[in-house]
């Protein structure tokens, strides 16, 4: 793949993740049953997404890039630590590895996994939060 169709498949990518997280609902649902943390974090994410990767400069893309990565990761532990609480199978972390030992093999940055990644912990997010209890609504007081 040319350095501009891997650059092209990257920005797609990103536009994607920009998008999951306020489409499927899962910041909403993540705040409605009390997780309010791993909302933000889809949030910020997300947000971050939003802002137009294809405006900035390549350096800037990548610094914010890195710092994606890593934020990133961090869900991904707080996400699987959820999985693991509720016992709701959870392969996004495998996934990611094999996708880094791939890429690695082929000398390529490993951030396409990454985003992978985000976009898998969002998908699985919708299973879980459709697994946990949804508070019951407050009655209104006439």
């Amino acid at each position: 793949m040319a350095r501009n169709d891997e650059e092209e498949k990257i920005l797609a990518l990103e536009l994607e993740a920009s998008q999951i997280a306020y489409r499927s609902g899962i910041i909403e649902r993540s705040y409605r049953v009390g997780e309010t943390e791993l909302g933000e974090q889809f949030r910020w994410i997300a947000g971050q997404y939003l802002a137009e990767m294809s405006d900035k400069t390549p350096a800037e893309r990548k610094r914010l890039r890195q710092e994606m990565s890593r934020l990133i990761k961090e869900l991904g532990d707080a996400v699987r630590a959820k999985h693991i609480e509720h016992r709701v199978p959870f392969s996004c972390i495998d996934d990611y590895d094999e996708c880094v030992r791939k890429r690695k093999r082929q000398k390529k940055s490993p951030y396409l996994c990454f985003l992978a990644l985000y976009i898998c912990l969002a998908n699985s997010m919708k299973v879980l939060l459709a697994l946990l209890p949804q508070p019951l609504p407050k009655p209104e007081v006439s």
